[in-house]
């Protein structure tokens, strides 16, 4: 973006009149451009500038001093979209958030089942040990 400073002062013509003077302090990438653009139309740099000027002091006294109606679209048509990106963005986040909780809640209900199962298993086994094995009689002949 180019940094525009603006000086004016008079001085005085041939005829005695004075006329504003205006110096412009700008980028040298913005220069180059108004160089080529005015090149391309055979005339002066200054003059390019007093014709920027004058179509956009008509602009303004129109109150069309803005971007192209097709850009001011599409500049509200992106931002309504972003707005329906974000605020899916947000309910997916939610959904993802309950998800989870959901997730953690029945893992933690597995964990206490395969507790619990352990126990009962520890509790089976110990009762087997202290069972005395069964032993079936022989028969004699």
């Amino acid at each position: 973006m180019a940094i525009l400073y603006i000086l004016v002062f008079q001085y005085f013509s041939w005829k005695g009149k004075t006329m504003p003077t205006v110096h412009l302090s700008i980028s040298d990438k913005l220069y180059d451009e108004l160089r080529e653009i005015a090149e391309e139309y055979g005339i002066q740099i200054t003059d390019l500038i007093k014709v920027f000027i004058k179509n956009n002091l008509k602009a303004a006294r129109r109150g069309t001093l803005s971007p192209d109606n097709e850009d001011t679209e599409k500049l509200e048509e992106l931002e309504e979209k972003i707005e329906q990106i974000s605020s899916q963005i947000i309910q997916l986040n939610k959904f993802t958030e309950r998800q989870l909780k959901i997730q953690n809640s029945m893992i933690k209900a597995l964990e206490e089942k395969v507790s619990n199962l352990e126990l009962i298993i520890d509790e089976l086994e110990e009762k087997m040990d202290n069972e005395k094995p069964y032993i079936e009689p022989e028969i004699m002949k």
